[in-house]
């Protein structure tokens, strides 16, 4: 599938809510390239389409995803 860009919204350690106009279907693999404002390079992550949804007038379209592989360092 052909990169596209779009923007993250209640992202966590688990996943993350992608707002974008042509959210995948439920199931569909993905590689995200998320940008995070402590680094300068991109991080690549894995993830799973869980949900999506049109957008209406209080919620933008976009999908739910699950992330894999994603480790988390405990300070």
């Amino acid at each position: 599938a052909p990169a596209r860009r779009a923007h993250t919204r209640n992202i966590g350690v688990g996943g993350a809510f992608i707002v974008t106009a042509e959210p995948e279907i439920p199931g569909t693999a993905v590689v995200l390239s998320l940008r995070v404002p402590a680094t300068s390079d991109p991080i690549q992550v894995k993830a799973e389409v869980r949900w999506n949804t049109p957008g209406d007038a209080e919620e933008p379209c976009g999908m739910g995803v699950k992330f894999y592989g994603l480790e988390v360092a405990h300070t």
